[in-house]
């Protein structure tokens, strides 16, 4: 546990895989940051479905051996590209967003 840090893609850089055996999970921030790095990602089948697009995100049952999983998955992905796919989270957009709604103004995507 590293507590408060802001190198969080630095520590991500570090990894190859992130487990998340939630019995309960609303929106994963964790998740997200760790898919946003191109890190492969398991969440068991109580993550949220948001994820489940992702080409680095696998859901696995709490039940399985998840290392049987891990070893036989081939998963590849280009870590440099991985954060393109995320831009549907960009908080400049939603700012934008956020202050034609108080503007009373259409927002156009």
């Amino acid at each position: 546990f590293l507590g408060f840090i802001d190198n969080v893609n630095e520590v991500l850089n570090a990894v190859d895989v992130c487990i998340y055996p939630s019995i309960r999970e609303g929106f994963g921030l964790s998740i997200l940051e760790a898919l946003t790095n191109g890190v492969i990602v398991y969440g068991s089948n109580n993550v949220i479905d948001e994820f489940s697009s992702y080409s680095n995100f696998k859901y696995f049952d709490l039940n399985d051996d998840i290392s049987k999983i891990i070893v036989n998955d081939k998963t590849k992905i280009k870590r440099e590209d991985s954060y393109k796919q995320f831009n549907k989270y960009d908080m400049k957009k939603y700012i934008k967003k956020i202050e034609s709604i108080y503007r009373g103004e259409e927002y156009e995507d």
